[in-house]
């Protein structure tokens, strides 16, 4: 019997209660006896004519009932118009039909005064509602009956068994003299706190007697019928996604623990201080959150793909320029290959273990940008389909892949080869130029002189301007405003801030590096010895001065009467200065990225012995890196 109870259709009990014991059919003008029993006006009518007695008796109970007390009931014929139209749409359609937000399948028990319209917990989360006037449904029913009514349509069996005082289903039901029908618990309470000694029917505040108040237990039964029926497809779909605590649907998204939540959680104590909205709108905001972060990641691969073509560029560059440097330098030695035959095969194996090791680094740092090219497609393409998934789905998981977006999105352009191997490149090609003259003019002492060898350079003091300060140590330099007493002895320059380094120059292959540690002017370079030290003295050629610097915010090479700016991205922190007396050569390279910035040859002091050359603008330092 249980069984039978849970598989009957709530849908074809109540439509069982809608039909007349006599006709057997829907109730056509149903009327209401004394005993409660109703039945077609025209069926009792007929029952009573044809019973041959003057006396009236219920046809269901036996009970005497006069027919003058014949009430029509109204609220039956209602029910009997919902049953019909449940029959004719099926279970089905009618489970679509409950009053309930079609949007979010919640009871609609909020009223929003500012639209006018009921609506659910979960509306009232939203960005769209959040900000407006709301009040509960027993409130909004005694204010708002038009609109009440209005929303009944929705769901064709609320309001026929809702209590209009309480907005509930009936508990207890009983009904009026007039008619209507109240819980007994609420009609009683209505007449308590009434201010009149008279009582009146809440809703058409029709006079009534309350010891005339009767039982429905029909309405009852009704009640009953209609809890059993299905709460709709919808839920059934959501069992998949429901709260693991109280088996509802995930509707509301906790922005305060990132994870969705269910309406029973949303009242809670650990989440009622905590921002709450619906799962709808916080997949949107995250779906624009990694629409953003998607953008960056591939702006990001973009960079990694240019640096990439970059490095391979720059290898290539390299590459093609040790391989024609190396031909040359083959075809001189074979001028004095007699001579350095050991030192040719030492050479080549320098250079082809550069090749290697410039072809190597290329191929791993290939190799790492192609790792980070993958990787970050690969985050790209989790996040378009993670932005394909149901708004819960989506959200699951969601921080973890927002952070390793995060930790992704700042590109760093790493150095793929190093100023070490840069300089036994540039050594290479120096090397080439030296050859010819050394053979011709140093056969015994070859190797030597090709060697490129840091030279230990320290300041003069003695040459330095009065508005200069050497440290103790005659590594750094700098400008002050107060000109120092010092002797003003005829190596020292004056008035220009100019000083030269001790060490002096004549043949070889040298090189030293200046930390540049100003926001002002500043220049390095070389300067023969025999250079004029009293009187405005520029830096120029033409007073035997060759350097390079940063005067009015750019970068000059004051080598030549033009002193013509140079094209150079970012600051030069440091300066490499290298200088080939045996073929007149001035090179000055940024020593943090092993770049050339500037290169002159012929430069004309052969026979003169030239000395490091520094020049601190107001306010500048510079300092002789060890």
């Amino acid at each position: 019997m249980a069984a039978d109870s849970a598989a009957r259709d709530p849908v074809k009990d109540l439509c069982e209660e809608a039909t007349c014991s006599i006709c057997l059919e829907y109730f056509k003008d149903p009327v209401s006896l004394e005993c409660r029993h109703n039945f077609c006006r025209d069926c009792v009518t007929q029952c009573w004519e044809k019973s041959g007695t003057t006396e009236t008796f219920c046809p269901q109970c036996k009970e005497r009932v006069l027919q003058s007390n014949l009430r029509p009931n109204p609220s039956l014929a209602n029910i009997v118009k919902i049953a019909k139209e449940l029959s004719l749409q099926g279970p089905r359609r009618a489970e679509g039909r409950e009053r309930v937000c079609e949007k979010h399948q919640e009871p609609l028990n909020v009223f929003c005064e500012d639209d006018g319209t009921f609506i659910c917990v979960v509306c009232d989360r939203s960005k769209e509602l959040r900000d407006n006037r709301k009040i509960p449904l027993g409130p909004a029913a005694r204010d708002y009956k038009v609109d009440l009514a209005s929303s009944a349509a929705k769901d064709p069996t609320g309001y026929e068994i809702t209590c209009s005082v309480c907005l509930e289903y009936f508990k207890d039901p009983v009904t009026l003299e007039c008619g209507h029908n109240f819980c007994q618990s609420c009609v009683t309470q209505y007449w308590e706190k009434s201010d009149t000694q008279e009582t009146s029917c809440p809703q058409c505040r029709e006079k009534v007697q309350q010891r005339n108040l009767k039982s429905n237990w029909y309405l009852a039964n009704i009640i009953e019928i209609t809890k059993k029926r299905p709460q709709g497809q919808k839920r059934a779909e959501d069992q998949e996604r429901v709260c693991g605590k109280h088996q509802e649907p995930l509707k509301l998204f906790c922005k305060d623990d990132g994870t969705p939540i269910c309406c029973v959680c949303d009242r809670s104590k650990e989440h009622k201080d905590h921002t709450v909205i619906p799962v709808e709108e916080a997949a949107q905001e995250y779906k624009e959150l990694m629409s953003v972060r998607q953008d960056i990641l591939e702006k990001e691969k973009e960079k990694n793909l240019i640096y990439k073509a970059e490095t391979n560029k720059e290898a290539q560059a390299l590459l093609k320029q040790i391989e024609e440097k190396m031909e040359k330098t083959l075809e001189e030695s074979t001028q004095v290959r007699q001579f350095l035959e050991e030192q040719e095969k030492h050479i080549q194996v320098q250079m082809e273990e550069l090749k290697k090791q410039i072809t190597r680094k290329r191929d791993e740092h290939l190799v790492l940008l192609s790792r980070k090219v993958s990787s970050l497609e690969s985050l790209i393409q989790k996040m378009k389909e993670k932005c394909q998934h149901p708004p819960v789905e989506l959200l699951q998981d969601v921080g973890s892949i927002l952070q390793r977006s995060e930790e992704k999105k700042i590109f760093e352009k790493r150095v793929a080869f190093l100023p070490k191997l840069k300089w036994k490149v540039w050594e290479f090609c120096d090397l080439n130029s030296g050859l010819s003259a050394v053979m011709k003019q140093f056969r015994g002492t070859l190797l030597p002189k090709l060697e490129l060898q840091k030279a230990n350079v320290s300041l003069d003091p003695d040459t330095a301007c009065s508005y200069l300060v050497v440290s103790e140590d005659h590594q750094r330099v700098r400008w002050e405003a107060k000109n120092q007493d010092v002797p003003d002895n005829p190596e020292r320059f004056n008035p220009r801030a100019y000083v030269l380094g001790h060490e002096g120059f004549t043949k070889g292959r040298h090189f030293w590096e200046v930390v540049v540690e100003t926001e002002g002017g500043w220049s390095v370079g070389v300067a023969k010895k025999s250079v004029r030290r009293k009187g405005r003295v520029t830096v120029s050629p033409k007073e035997g001065i060759w350097a390079l610097g940063n005067w009015a915010g750019s970068y000059r090479a004051i080598i030549h009467p033009s002193n013509s700016a140079l094209s150079l991205t970012g600051k030069i922190k440091r300066v490499r200065v290298c200088l080939n007396c045996d073929v007149n050569q001035l090179a000055f390279y940024n020593a943090d990225t092993g770049d050339q910035i500037y290169k002159l040859s012929n430069v004309p002091f052969i026979g003169e012995t030239v000395v490091p050359f520094f020049n601190v603008g107001r306010g500048g330092q510079l300092k002789v890196s060890l």
